[in-house]
């Protein structure tokens, strides 16, 4: 690197050249390769992971009910998961050609996985149902149409509304490159704050329905 040039420490693979991050903590760079020098950098790690976490287990109550009821094909539709995976797609293309946190990268690949996941469910209870009845067009439109979240888990909006949160704070937390100011640090990362801190809300929106849906 010529003099006067910073290379950037966020997301490059050079396994076991602590020379790139030499006043960070060394676990986070062996274990994320993110270079974090302070609290609010570990701060940021953590509520990364969190993030993760918290969207990894918001998938574990949607396959057990879709499982345990069979009706995956009907609580969802077909163009709500197309739209869920080309959106997903965008965000991990995207992470890699902005050069984004390493963090936000691996959350991208899970979210790819984790639709894929849930369109082969779907196709497999679609030909294994087959039901009569038409289908709705939207998740959203399809709940207000039908008055009904059943196949829908409630902890998967309070999960997913925790993981954008998380995953939103642990972006605004990380301090920006050297020579990078806070606005321009923001900017760059502003289509992943507003695609979770933005979104948050509706999820929020959407998990009404979903409550007033609850029976004891």
């Amino acid at each position: 690197v010529s003099a006067g040039i910073e290379a950037p420490h966020t997301f490059i693979y050079s396994p076991g050249n602590v020379s790139d991050c030499p006043n960070g903590f060394h676990w986070i760079w062996t274990a994320f390769h993110e270079c974090a020098v302070d609290g609010r950098d570990v701060a940021s790690v953590c509520l990364g992971l969190v993030s993760i976490l918290c969207f990894i287990l918001s998938s574990i109550p949607q396959y057990y009910q879709s499982w345990k009821t069979g009706n995956m094909d009907k609580a969802l539709s077909i163009w709500f998961l197309l739209g869920w995976l080309s959106g997903d797609s965008c965000n991990l293309i995207g992470a890699f050609l902005a050069n984004q946190l390493p963090l936000q990268t691996y959350t991208a690949i899970y979210y790819v996985l984790a639709d894929l996941v849930m369109l082969s469910m779907y196709i497999y209870y679609k030909y294994r149902n087959r039901p009569s009845d038409c289908e709705y067009w939207g998740r959203g439109g399809g709940l207000f149409r039908r008055r009904s979240t059943e196949g829908l888990a409630l902890s998967l909006f309070c999960l997913v509304i925790l993981g954008n949160l998380t995953y939103g704070l642990s972006i605004l937390l990380k301090n920006p490159e050297n020579g990078q100011s806070e606005g321009d640090y923001v900017l760059h990362h502003l289509p992943w704050v507003f695609g979770s801190l933005g979104v948050m809300s509706l999820d929020i929106i959407v998990s009404f329905p979903a409550v007033n849906g609850v029976r004891p």
